[in-house]
């Protein structure tokens, strides 16, 4: 089914970092997304590598989609994605990034049809290879931390606690994609862009 009041959604990114030391940490949830989307969607195959990423193709709702994991470090994501969608001459706005947002309480999501980088190098390097910021953003609510620095929060391991919400998380964040596949941006928007208190106290 075609998103109402816009093109079909054609490919989904989640941005991250690769390497075996950046797994499950803050700023690579959305390739835990796409990780999570994969496994539950039954699709035979998994991963495979396409220029400069990990891409897999699944049917979600209706449709067929390119799941696409950038594997160049975040503040050159945007390359990748930009190669594949060229490659099949697909246009911005049909495409949605999932990635870490550290103005958000953990658990929180927020949708945006376009926008600025909003401080996110991945987001930057993104409209940077594109040409365009008229592509969709799923932000996945990490948090601040109370203190040190923040490059060093998005590079660590989620804790005991936020582990514990997130399969719940992923599950929300899976529903919002789904919503914006099958009814549109707005649909998606007026249910899950609530401001959601983190559920536990991030330690």
């Amino acid at each position: 089914m075609a998103n109402p009041g816009g093109k079909q959604v054609r490919f989904i990114a989640g941005l991250g970092n690769p390497g075996a030391e950046y797994e499950r940490t803050r700023h690579n949830i959305g390739f835990m997304l796409l990780d999570a989307l994969l496994a539950r969607s039954g699709t035979a195959g998994g991963w495979r590598e396409k220029e400069g990423a990990q891409t897999a193709e699944v049917v979600f709702e209706g449709q067929r989609v390119t799941l696409v994991k950038p594997l160049q470090f975040m503040n050159l994501s945007g390359g990748p994605i930009a190669r594949l969608m060229q490659f099949v001459k697909a246009d911005s706005s049909e495409l949605i990034v999932a990635h870490d947002d550290i103005d958000l309480p953990f658990g929180s999501l927020r949708i945006r049809p376009e926008g600025g980088d909003g401080g996110h190098r991945g987001i930057r390097s993104t409209i940077s290879s594109l040409g365009r910021d008229d592509f969709i953003r799923l932000k996945m609510g990490v948090g601040r931390p109370e203190r040190g620095e923040v490059k060093d929060w998005v590079l660590e391991r989620f804790s005991k606690q936020e582990s514990a919400g997130m399969e719940e998380f992923l599950q929300r964040s899976e529903d919002a994609l789904r919503l914006m596949c099958r009814e549109g941006v707005k649909a998606a928007q007026n249910k899950f862009n609530v401001r959601k208190a983190s559920p536990v106290e991030p330690g």
